[in-house]
């Protein structure tokens, strides 16, 4: 009589078809090691994920994909499979693997030790590199929206501080003769005053909590005027050229963010100085800028066009 030998075998041919659903439905790559280090189970995903012959890993030895895996991730510090971890039975963990190519696996092992049967280690690997960059993703706008928040109560308090600032370098320049040599200053901290103005604004733009306000601008001008406050901040051995093209056909852009964009190359000029005499020249013009003497290399974003004005920082230090 075989019937109960038949119904027991029945029964695991089911749970072996539950575990393979499971296992596709899953799409994980999954590996189970024994006590003595041999990989009893291995599903498809598993040699897929890591680029090894399939049918290879099955009945292998431990010592196999250690070995495999050294040629496979040369660069990682810590790789997957260096410890003998089939001797374990208490430890248990989950890390993220960086690869050469970019991606991120996610590598949880668990111990299995079942007195009656099956001891041993299962290893479960997915690919989270699309889920960790939308978790990153997510953080970041999360940030954003406490920089908003932030932004908001600083551009108040500051907006007011500005106005009193404004407000009293007025009042002192008419209560000063127009020749008080003290005049200039006055305007330099108005001016001074109309920059942080413009930052705060630009600060609410990128938050969300603003908006970038196009207007027709010369770019000659708005390249002097950066510059001018400049002089101040950048160190006294390096000095600047000016060689701007006047009456340029007009741009329509954000003031704010391209006087931004000028500070931050002139800034990163005076860095490249290391703290010697240097000189650093802004040009602007018309149409395509002349190639420079002993440049090597050019990259151009968008499509060129015959009617463009262009704005060009160059500066002779080492950086």
């Amino acid at each position: 009589d075989r019937t109960a030998l038949r119904e027991a075998s029945r029964a695991v041919e089911a749970q072996v078809a539950l575990l393979e659903g499971v296992d596709l439905a899953t799409g994980e790559a999954v590996l189970v090691t024994d006590r003595m280090g041999m990989v009893r189970y291995v599903n498809e995903a598993f040699p897929r994920l890591w680029g090894l012959p399939p049918g290879r890993v099955l009945n292998e030895k431990y010592e196999y994909l250690q070995e495999a895996f050294r040629e496979l991730l040369p660069s990682l510090p810590a790789r997957i499979f260096d410890r003998p971890w089939h001797e374990d039975l208490t430890h248990r963990s989950t890390d993220d693997v960086r690869l050469p190519d970019g991606r991120v696996v996610e590598v949880t092992t668990i111990p299995v030790d079942h007195a009656p049967g099956f001891s041993g280690r299962v290893w479960r690997m997915v690919d989270v590199t699309k889920a960790r960059r939308e978790q990153h993703a997510m953080l970041h706008t999360q940030k954003l929206e406490g920089l908003g928040v932030l932004a908001g109560g600083i551009a108040h308090d500051f907006n007011n501080l500005l106005v009193s600032m404004l407000g009293n370098a007025e009042l002192a320049r008419t209560e000063l003769d127009h020749d008080s040599p003290v005049q200039p200053y006055l305007v330099d901290v108005e001016a001074a005053a109309d920059r942080a103005r413009e930052l705060t604004s630009q600060l609410l733009a990128y938050t969300g909590k603003g908006k970038f306000v196009l207007e027709t601008l010369d770019l000659s001008e708005l390249v002097r005027s950066v510059t001018e406050l400049l002089s101040v901040s950048i160190p006294k051995k390096v000095s600047i050229q000016y060689s701007l093209t006047k009456d340029l056909p007009a741009i329509r852009g954000g003031a704010g963010q391209l006087r931004q964009i000028v500070m931050n190359l002139v800034t990163n000029a005076a860095d490249a100085m290391g703290g010697d005499l240097g000189v650093i020249r802004l040009e602007t013009g018309f149409e395509e800028p002349p190639p420079l003497g002993a440049s090597q290399a050019s990259v151009t974003f968008g499509e060129k066009v015959a009617q463009a004005v262009y704005v060009r920082v160059t500066d002779n230090g080492i950086g």
